[in-house]
C-alpha cells in the first residue's frame, strides 16, 4: 500500500484556501493520509503545523461540519518531508506527509523589520508573518513596500506599512507612529543599511559621515523610540543585521565596513544595558547573500574579470574569488531570515550579546 500526496508548500495556502476544500472534496483525502500514516508509522511522531497554518485550521470543515485541525498535519514542504520511502511494521512502504516545526511562539508579536521592501528584509518579515506575527514592513517606496504586505496577507498574514526615511529624526519618528499604530512593536529587526562600492581614495568624509548615519545611528533612532516600551512590558526582542566585514574588512568600501564593526559594538552595549529587562539585542552576521543587487554586481564586474559571460559561468568563479566558503557559493535570504527567526523566538531567551554568523562558514574565525 503506497499513501502518497500531492501538496506542496508552494501551493499548500491556496489549496487550504480553496472552495473545493472548505466543500469537503479535498479534505477527506487529506484526512484519510493523515490518519493512514499517523496510524501505521511503528512508532509515534508528533505532528507539528506552522503557525499560519494553525491559526486558520479552525475555519476548516467537512461536510459534517466537524473540525477536522488535524488536516492542518498533511500541508508538506517537498524538501523537509518523510524520507522517499519508511517501511511501516508490516514492511509496507509509506509516502507520508509528516511536517516537523519549531513552534516558535510569536503568534502574539508584532514585529517591525526596517527595510523590508525588499532583499533580506522582504524574507525576513515574510518568514516572521509565516510564523504568525504581524509584520510591519517598512521602506521608503510606497509602492514596493504595499506590494510586500500585501504578499503576506494574501498568503493568510498579517502586515501593516510604515513609510519613511530613517536617516532623519523626523522620518524615524513617522516610522514609529506608523509601526505602532495598531499595537506596541515587541521585535525590532534593524536591518536597513546602506553602502556603495567605494576605494579608500574615493570615500571622502562626507560618505563616511552619511553612511555612518544610515547605518548606525538610524538603528539607534529605533532602539532609542522602541525600546524602552519593551522594557516596561519585560519581553522584547532587537536584532541587528551585520556582516562579516565588521570582523573580517576588505580593502575597499572601508567607509562602510566600519559601520558595520559599529553595528555589532553597539548590538553588545545594548545587550548589557539591558540585563535582567526580558528583551535581548543580539547580531545576525549573514556572508554575501544572493539579493538581486548582489547578482546585478556580480554581473557587472564578471566579464572583465574573466569569470564569464553568463550567470552560469559567473557565479561560480566570483564564489571563489570574493567569498570562498565551505558550501561553495552564495547564500540565501531565507537562510538569514530563519535565524531572525529562532531569535525572537523563546527558544533564544538565553542568547545575549551573540553574533550568529549565517555565511558558509566565510568568517575564518572561530571567535
Amino acid at each position: 500500500m503506497l499513501i502518497t500526496t500531492d501538496i506542496y508548500w508552494n501551493s499548500a495556502w491556496q489549496k487550504l484556501r480553496s472552495p473545493q476544500f472548505r466543500s469537503g472534496l479535498y479534505l477527506a483525502q487529506w484526512v484519510h493520509t493523515y490518519s493512514q500514516v499517523r496510524d501505521r508509522l511503528p512508532y509515534r511522531r508528533q505532528f507539528a503545523v506552522p503557525g499560519f497554518v494553525r491559526r486558520h485550521a479552525g475555519n476548516l470543515t467537512d461536510r459534517d461540519g466537524r473540525l477536522w485541525r488535524a488536516v492542518a498535519a498533511c500541508v508538506i514542504a517537498a524538501e523537509i518531508a518523510l524520507p522517499p520511502a519508511l517501511s511501516t511494521a508490516d514492511g509496507q512502504q509509506v509516502y507520508g506527509c509528516i511536517l516537523s516545526s519549531m513552534e516558535l511562539n510569536l503568534t502574539t508579536k508584532r514585529a517591525l523589520v526596517t527595510g523590508s521592501s525588499a532583499g533580506l528584509g522582504e524574507a525576513t518579515a515574510k518568514l516572521l508573518a509565516a510564523e504568525g506575527a504581524a509584520v510591519v514592513i517598512h521602506g521608503r517606496d510606497k509602492d514596493r513596500a504595499q506590494k510586500v504586505a500585501q504578499e503576506i496577507r494574501d498568503g493568510g498574514g498579517t502586515a501593516t506599512v510604515a513609510l519613511g526615511d530613517l536617516a532623519t529624526d523626523e522620518g524615524a519618528a513617522e516610522v514609529v507612529r506608523a509601526a505602532t499604530a495598531d499595537g506596541p512593536v515587541d521585535i525590532l529587526v534593524n536591518n536597513a543599511g546602506f553602502y556603495r562600492h567605494l576605494s579608500w581614495a574615493e570615500a571622502a568624509p562626507d560618505e563616511w559621515n552619511d553612511t555612518y548615519n544610515i547605518n548606525v545611528v538610524s538603528g539607534v533612532r529605533m532602539i532609542q523610540q522602541l525600546v524602552p516600551a519593551m522594557r516596561e512590558r519585560g519581553w522584547g526582542r532587537v536584532i541587528t543585521i551585520g556582516g562579516g566585514l565588521a570582523s573580517q574588512p576588505m580593502n575597499t568600501h572601508p567607509q562602510y565596513n566600519a559601520t558595520l564593526a559599529a553595528r555589532h559594538n553597539l548590538a553588545v552595549s545594548l545587550a548589557r544595558d539591558l540585563k535582567d529587562t526580558g528583551v535581548t539585542s543580539n547580531v545576525v552576521s549573514p556572508g554575501a547573500i544572493l539579493v538581486e543587487a548582489t547578482k546585478d554586481l556580480v554581473t557587472s564586474i564578471g566579464p572583465a574579470r574573466g569569470w564569464g559571460d553568463t550567470w552560469e559561468e559567473i557565479q561560480p568563479n566570483a564564489v571563489q574569488a570574493l567569498i570562498p566558503n565551505d558550501h561553495s557559493r552564495f547564500g540565501k535570504p531565507d537562510e538569514i531570515a530563519a535565524a531572525v527567526a529562532y531569535l525572537c523566538s523563546d527558544y533564544a531567551e538565553y542568547i545575549s550579546g551573540a553574533t550568529i554568523r549565517v555565511d558558509g562558514g566565510l568568517i575564518r574565525s572561530a571567535f
